[in-house]
């Protein structure tokens, strides 16, 4: 499922990695990796870097840390307050995320980030974060992405598109509706 979005729609996934741990940021970059050769990952390391990588860029997937500096050469603190703040007013508010912690369970503000539809996992030894960020690349692979769309309610308006300089590709049905993906100009 990890390519599916790719080779269908012909997208690159865009993720974001909000980590300021080098060991943790370089572990989930490699499972992204991993799981995805082709997508481009983008990482902060701190609260100011991440709000503005969120408010101006637009990610398929955010993985989250919990505690950050506020500001590059601060101390680590719990920023999830101002994380979600930021993540909800961003176009990436329904974007996948998820947030590995390091902290125990029952040290997790879980509640905070469910409320918002970000995923919380411990970050530990036996791998279990690796299946849940393996879920997330999964579902967001399998969501069409388009740039537009156009509807028609004849076939002779779809066959216009013949004649202009678009890439049409198969027909199929989406939600009932039978669709055809084109490309124009990439």
């Amino acid at each position: 499922l990890g390519y599916l979005n790719k080779r269908i729609f012909g997208a690159v996934m865009r993720y974001l990695v909000i980590e300021d741990r080098d060991d943790k940021r370089i572990a989930v970059e490699g499972q992204i990796r991993f799981l995805d050769a082709d997508g481009t990952i983008e990482a902060a390391d701190n609260l100011d870097d991440a709000r503005v990588l969120m408010l101006t860029n637009s990610y398929d997937l955010i993985v989250f840390d919990i505690y950050l500096p506020a500001r590059k050469g601060e101390e680590e603190q719990d920023i999830s307050d101002d994380l979600i703040s930021v993540f909800a007013r961003s176009k990436n508010y329904h974007c996948e995320s998820i947030a590995l912690t390091l902290f125990a369970d029952s040290d997790l503000p879980l509640s905070k980030f469910n409320g918002h539809g970000i995923t919380v996992v411990s970050y530990d030894d036996d791998d279990h974060w690796k299946e849940s960020l393996k879920q997330k690349i999964d579902r967001m692979a399998v969501k069409p992405r388009s740039d537009f769309l156009v509807f028609c309610a004849l076939g002779k308006e779809r066959a216009a598109f013949q004649k202009a300089n678009a890439k049409l590709l198969n027909l199929s049905p989406i939600a009932g509706l039978n669709c055809q993906e084109l490309v124009i100009d990439g």
